[in-house]
């Protein structure tokens, strides 16, 4: 498909599409869930906000929970945009990365909340 032949009506749609389709399938969620637990957790007025930098393929995901959206920036150019006033998905190679990261998210999410739930029964235990 050749982007530069569509109308602007064609482009509107078809990021609606692209948009909505990384939001049926997942796409987004692993996005964020990259975003949230392999980022820093930024220091910031209206927290929590993340970043995950790879600077080796130029990669940003910053994640702004107080606004409820987050960016994502591959080689210098957003790829994606989650705010509701853009509501944008570039599909690409950038993909692969995010799919590669996902169970590594997973894991720090999974042992994260292992971890919480064994401090509550630890806690509670305690009070027994």
């Amino acid at each position: 498909m050749n982007l530069q032949t569509l109308t602007i009506k064609d482009l509107e749609t078809l990021q609606r599409q692209w948009f909505n389709d990384a939001q049926l399938s997942g796409k987004l969620a692993m996005i964020a869930a990259v975003g949230r637990w392999l980022g820093d957790k930024l220091n910031a007025t209206h927290p929590p906000k993340y970043q995950y930098t790879d600077t080796e393929v130029n990669l940003i995901i910053y994640i702004d929970d107080y606004g409820n959206y987050f960016t994502v920036t591959y080689r210098n150019r957003c790829v994606c945009n989650t705010h509701f006033c853009e509501k944008m998905y570039v599909p690409g190679e950038w993909e692969a990365i995010i799919a590669e990261l996902f169970p590594n998210a997973q894991a720090t999410q999974n042992a994260y909340y292992e971890k919480k739930k064994e401090a509550d029964r630890q806690k509670l235990l305690s009070k027994l």
